[in-house]
């Protein structure tokens, strides 16, 4: 679920019901038919609030009236219809009322009529699920977990499936230590009272001894030599198993636990030799082991939740990569969130400090291939001279000293045509990063060898068939190319949708490939099937760039952009900037001039639009005017590409 909720995505009918367990552990959520990406418009996918009447189960199917989801695990916002409020936070609550359920044997609501269960739904009326958790036994922690989730306000749940995972993680890491020190302080308890029982059997027997008289020395050395060779068998047998369980920590070098559990019969042997009379040479022994043993444990403790941090991070920085309908300002904030969480603050840190930070980890030169796509996403997120990006390049230079990947990172920053051209034709394909490939052949369409871009992914394709963004670079690729590759396009178009069938974007492309190979019917569907991954405002946008950048059907750009603004109030500002792209490409620059100052007037931070602007008024010839709307292009950007050309 925390997947899920990464992705926007939201279950809404979460019960035990639709939870399974595989053979082999593995857990599977089931039913995701009434499922909701968020980013819809309010409500999409539900209807008003049922009446009584409507009702027609209380049992754990979902329910097919105008409440979406079964009520017994429903909660209260999605209850009484308050579909603005339906989030994340709403299968939390569900999530919850499973917990409950296997805390105390019933869901949170239980009633035998369904009027009654929709009325503490509705109600959110819990007093009983909360009686009932306090009566259950279970722990103080857990308790406390299923009642926060269960919390009328969704602010007072945790946020999501992630953040309700790591507070019962955190629980059950501290229930397991909590154990473990029970059984070491049992097993000392244990040892103890064998020596107090041996003790006692001592002084009886001296008792004895000096009842009856004579011999009391000689017994009394005999009695202390066995408690001391007890004693010893007993440290003995905990070192035995001692160093077996190191043995064996050592050859799993994932495993943290193994190594607690060898330090876990240290203890044992420890405390034997506390408790008992165990001889000089044992006690050395002992020592000696646990210094050892101690020391190898900390540092593999030590890698491994490094390592362990590691994969977080890489997996973290592979699935930003994935989020490909994200705008670069979203993309650039998670990657810098996602180094700072490692505990590398890239926007804080001097090159230096950060590069030296990164070699220390075993994945320096994947983390560089990341920090050159950082770069290209920060160059697009923010002023693309204002060289907040230009530091990523440094990094990544520091950190990775390949020679061919350094020549690489340079030509890109100064995009060195000559370079560029020069490393894609000398590219050791076999040896790079799919996001290194990546990043060659969007640099390569950038500057117009499409070609050449074309043959360097199509290699990469072959060794990265499953990459989204590889195939979806080479479907551009064939489009780009004089003359257009469209049969080739919808092929890799195809393959894009079959790794990521939820992208809209993507459907609009192969609908455009589709329609340029005079399949209209088949791109009128692959259309519709966008419009339902995507809202209708989106799909418009995209389509009209698509239209003027690739198609150069002006026309039609004009008339999808147009259609965008009439039909969607939330007016956006690069329907704005589109149409005046596409205008101005016709010559028809006082329109173009008027488009791009609505774009500026909705969002007052776009240098594109500014600079365009400037561009059409000088073209105008009104030279006053074009100066002054330089200032809102900010004071960082280099005169020398003020208003030279139209910006895409």
């Amino acid at each position: 679920m925390a997947y899920a909720h990464a992705r926007g995505v939201i279950h809404r009918d979460l019960k035990p019901a639709n939870i399974m367990v595989g053979a082999f552990g593995e857990v599977q959520v089931m039913d995701w038919g009434l499922a909701k990406l968020l980013d819809t418009e309010p409500g999409e996918g539900l209807e008003e609030p049922r009446t009584a009447q409507q009702a027609s189960e209380v049992g754990p199917r979902s329910q097919p009236g105008t409440v979406l989801g079964t009520l017994a695990y429903m909660p209260p916002e999605q209850a009484r219809g308050q579909l603005d409020e339906i989030a994340t936070t709403s299968d939390v609550w569900s999530l919850g009322a499973i917990l409950t359920e296997i805390l105390t044997g019933a869901p949170p609501y239980v009633a035998e009529q369904q009027s009654e269960l929709r009325k503490l739904a509705a109600d959110a009326d819990v007093s009983g699920a909360i009686a009932r958790l306090s009566d259950c036994g279970a722990d103080p922690e857990l308790i406390a977990i299923a009642r926060q989730c269960l919390a009328e306000l969704p602010g007072a749940r945790p946020v999501d499936a992630r953040a309700l995972a790591k507070a019962v993680a955190a629980y059950v890491s501290a229930a397991e230590e909590r154990a473990r020190t029970a059984e070491l302080e049992a097993n000392a308890a244990r040892i103890r009272v064998v020596g107090e029982r041996r003790a006692r059997r001592l002084a009886v027997a001296l008792a004895l001894s000096l009842a009856l008289g004579g011999g009391v020395y000689l017994w009394m050395q005999r009695a202390s030599r066995l408690r001391r060779e007890e004693a010893t068998k007993v440290v003995e047998a905990a070192l035995t198993e001692t160093n077996r369980l190191w043995r064996e920590a050592k050859s799993d070098s994932t495993g943290e636990a193994s190594w607690s559990l060898a330090l876990g019969e240290l203890a044992t042997a420890e405390a034997a030799v506390a408790a008992g009379q165990a001889n000089e040479a044992t006690r050395e022994r002992v020592a000696s082991l646990a210094a050892s043993l101690r020391s190898e444990a900390d540092a593999a403790v030590t890698r491994i939740r490094r390592q362990r941090a590691e994969h977080r991070l890489s997996t973290e920085l592979s699935r930003i990569r994935d989020e490909v309908e994200q705008s670069e300002r979203k993309l650039d904030a998670a990657m810098a969130r996602a180094f700072r969480e490692f505990g590398i603050d890239l926007d804080d840190l001097t090159a230096e400090e950060a590069a030296n930070r990164l070699r220390e980890t075993d994945i320096a030169t994947e983390l560089g291939s990341y920090l050159d796509d950082w770069a290209r996403i920060r160059r697009r997120a923010r002023n693309s001279t204002s060289g907040e990006w230009d530091k990523l390049f440094d990094v990544a230079l520091l950190v990775d000293d390949d020679s061919w990947r350094s020549r690489l990172r340079k030509a890109l920053r100064i995009r060195d045509r000559k370079a560029i051209l020069d490393l894609a034709k000398t590219a050791p394909i076999g040896e790079l990063p799919a996001v290194t490939l990546s990043l060659l052949g969007t640099a390569l369409t950038t500057i117009g060898e499409h070609a050449t871009a074309v043959e360097l992914l199509r290699k990469a394709q072959r060794r990265f068939s499953g990459d989204y963004w590889i195939n979806r670079k080479l479907a551009q690729s064939f489009e780009l190319v004089q003359p257009p590759r469209w049969r080739e396009a919808a092929t890799f178009y195809h393959a894009v949708l079959a790794i990521r069938p939820d992208v809209a974007r993507a459907r609009i492309d192969l609908s455009v490939a589709l329609r340029e190979l005079g399949d209209t019917e088949e791109a009128d569907r692959e259309f519709a099937a966008a419009l339902t991954h995507d809202n209708g405002q989106e799909c418009c946008l995209y389509l009209a760039s698509k239209l003027t950048d690739v198609l150069h059907d002006y026309d039609a750009a004009i008339a999808v952009a147009r259609k965008s603004l009439r039909e969607f109030p939330d007016k956006n500002a690069t329907v704005h900037y589109n149409l005046g792209c596409a205008l101005a490409a016709q010559g028809k620059l006082e329109d173009a001039a008027k488009a791009f100052g609505n774009a500026i007037e909705t969002a007052k931070t776009h240098p594109p639009a500014y600079n365009n602007l400037g561009k059409c008024l000088r073209d105008l010839g009104r030279t006053d005017d074009a100066e002054a709307v330089a200032p809102g292009m900010g004071a960082e950007l280099e005169v020398k590409v003020l208003y030279g050309t139209y910006w895409r």
